[in-house]
């Protein structure tokens, strides 16, 4: 988290305390244990945040490495 937090402080500085909120484990808890419901093709572990903000996703190490690489592109484009 401390990386997007650096990436995008004028989003951060007002939102910090929504954005743990909305990740927080305490309030997740039934959204984990519903994830595996709908498991997709790929077999990735995912569920919507309890607030339906954020998608959460596990990645494969090729799907990482894609994505970290165009992480700078989409930090110009916003």
């Amino acid at each position: 988290m401390d990386m997007f937090v650096a990436m995008f402080p004028e989003y951060f500085s007002e939102h910090l305390c929504s954005f743990r909120d909305s990740l927080s484990p305490k309030f997740n808890r039934d959204m984990v244990f519903k994830s595996g419901e709908g498991a997709g093709r790929s077999g990735s572990f995912f569920f919507f945040s309890h607030d339906r903000k954020f998608i959460i996703k596990t990645m494969t190490k090729i799907e990482l490495d894609l994505y970290l690489r165009k992480l700078p592109e989409f930090c110009e484009h916003f």
